[in-house]
């Protein structure tokens, strides 16, 4: 009988322990077969866009999701511009000779600075250009802050006509017609650098990627800044416009007055068509461009 019942015991003790490995397997397994549940992965990245009103002296804050402005500020003029790059947003009053950082979360005007009446105002990266109409330019880093002394000394003399960009990565690429020069600035409170360049009076300046490309539609051609050219179609005439800056250097296009022309890096071109009813015609007045037209609507 000893024998007997040990023999139940262990059999009880055995059969205990498979049970509780059963039932401790059964969560571990539904955890590792279960799909899961659904979960909304909400994005709260602002997708913001800056827009201004001249007529009213007001800068809004247009959200394109909703196609909805859902903020303003106020200026002082009719003339005011905006810059911007992601949140940095900054309010241009250049006949004024005012210029303001916009404070996305109150919606306000902060950190106020004199600049030259006139001057044109560049964003790109953390570094803000600001070029008089006599041709200084100053590169300002607003990363911590819009700190401007228009009486600091200018990082270049560009004379008269210059034009000034500043590419995506923060780095200042101007025009000299005075100096006949292209002149680099990689970074605030960094020398200039120059180099000779043909400047036409009339040309246009865009970065594309860290490339300095001037569009001379007089003679239908684009001038890069290693010196080269590339000869343009026909179409390319005086009303013709230059892309603005952006971080894409592999092709440069300008809109014409019947479409689009790329300009790819290795200097190959192609003419997309914008199969209008008509041509869009364009002026400009006061460094703005006016369109009139089939496209000009809203």
């Amino acid at each position: 009988m000893t024998l007997v019942s040990a023999i139940a015991r262990h059999r009880k003790t055995v059969a205990s322990a498979v049970v509780i490995a059963v039932l401790a397997a059964i969560p571990v397994s539904f955890a590792l077969l279960h799909q899961g549940f659904p979960e909304t992965d909400v994005q709260l990245d602002a997708k913001d866009v800056w827009v201004t009103n001249g007529h009213a002296l007001l800068g809004g804050r247009l959200n394109r999701q909703i196609e909805e402005l859902n903020g303003a500020v106020s200026g002082q003029a009719n003339d005011l511009d905006i810059v911007q790059n992601g949140e940095s947003v900054f309010l241009v009053e250049s006949a004024e000779g005012r210029l303001s950082r916009v404070d996305p979360a109150y919606t306000n005007l902060v950190e106020p600075a004199t600049i030259p009446k006139g001057s044109k105002v560049v964003l790109g990266g953390t570094t803000l250009a600001i070029l008089s109409p006599g041709g200084s330019l100053w590169a300002v880093n607003v990363v911590n802050g819009l700190t401007f002394d228009p009486e600091s000394p200018p990082a270049a003399k560009l004379g008269s006509g210059a034009l000034a960009v500043v590419t995506s990565a923060g780095v200042v690429l101007a025009t000299s017609v005075t100096h006949q020069q292209l002149v680099r600035v990689d970074a605030p409170g960094a020398p200039a650098t120059t180099h000779p360049f043909s400047v036409p009076r009339d040309g246009q300046l865009a970065a594309a990627g860290d490339r300095a490309v001037l569009l001379d539609a007089s003679k239908h051609r684009l001038l890069r800044d290693d010196g080269s050219s590339v000869n343009l179609p026909a179409s390319v005439t005086g009303d013709a416009q230059l892309q603005q800056s952006g971080a894409d250097g592999d092709e440069v296009a300008i809109a014409t007055d019947s479409g689009v022309v790329a300009v790819s890096s290795n200097g190959s071109t192609r003419t997309i068509s914008a199969d209008l009813a008509r041509p869009v015609t364009s002026s400009h007045s006061g460094g703005r461009q006016h369109l009139s037209g089939p496209a000009a609507c809203g």
